[in-house]
């Protein structure tokens, strides 16, 4: 069952249509791959379903209710996180600081309040080694896990992540993988648009493939790397296809 339902979205910048018809399906406990070349429509379609984008057509939904007319607010009050291709932390802030804050704006601290929530979101992005660090110190890898972590502050049902791993050494895009397995598998959709292909075929099991703003497949990795379409479109070639 889909807890995010994105439906016939289309969106025109001008004579420039951006996305056409669109839909996007995210079930909980799944990492879910939206994948394509820059400009396919990807980050476009990451605005509309959080409403920093106004679709000329389309709905979306979480959980059954329609959410295609709320503001961002009250999308994320109702369930919705997300993080940015461009880093969006609080360089000024430590990095415990900015998880806190999230939290506290959330009132998703339980007992031990928001920064018991903070602490152990931090341990479980690895990040309890560099709490007190301010965030503009990191590296953009670890700085990724500050976001991570930051949208985990809020419980969100839904967890929309723009190119997350970039910035990443191979290593630590290993044990991103993992992670995100970790948090799929407490019920949450997540929702990954990443460039790094080995990491979306080895930890998401459905992908949709976005090619100028249209859905070109929809598949698990297995058949999105056979399917003739997508062959054409990366490889210019249907050679491995079934």
């Amino acid at each position: 069952m889909s807890l995010l339902k994105v439906r016939n979205v289309t969106v025109r910048f001008g004579g420039n249509v951006a996305l056409d018809n669109v839909a996007l399906d995210a079930a909980p406990g799944e990492v879910t791959g939206l994948i394509g070349p820059n400009g396919a429509g990807k980050t476009t379609l990451f605005n509309v379903i959080t409403g920093l984008l106004a679709p000329q057509r389309g709905e979306v939904r979480l959980d059954g209710a329609d959410l295609t007319r709320l503001a961002p607010f009250r999308r994320a009050r109702a369930g919705m996180a997300r993080t940015f291709q461009r880093l969006e932390l609080f360089g000024l802030l430590t990095v415990r600081e900015n998880v806190e804050l999230a939290a506290a704006l959330r009132r998703t601290g339980g007992s031990g309040g928001a920064a018991g929530k903070a602490g152990a979101l931090l341990e479980l992005v690895g990040l309890s080694d560099v709490a007190d660090v301010r965030s503009d110190e990191l590296s953009t890898g670890r700085a990724r896990l500050v976001e991570l972590a930051r949208a985990l502050a809020t419980d969100p049902r839904v967890l929309l992540l723009d190119e997350p791993a970039s910035g990443q050494d191979e290593t630590e895009t290993e044990a991103f993988g993992l992670l995100l397995g970790r948090i799929a598998a407490e019920g949450v959709a997540v929702v990954l648009v990443e460039h790094d292909m080995q990491l979306v075929m080895q930890t998401c099991q459905r992908i949709h493939v976005l090619d100028f703003g249209r859905i070109l497949a929809v598949g698990t990795p297995q058949e999105i790397q056979t399917d003739r379409a997508v062959l054409e479109a990366y490889l210019g070639t249907t050679e491995g296809a079934a």
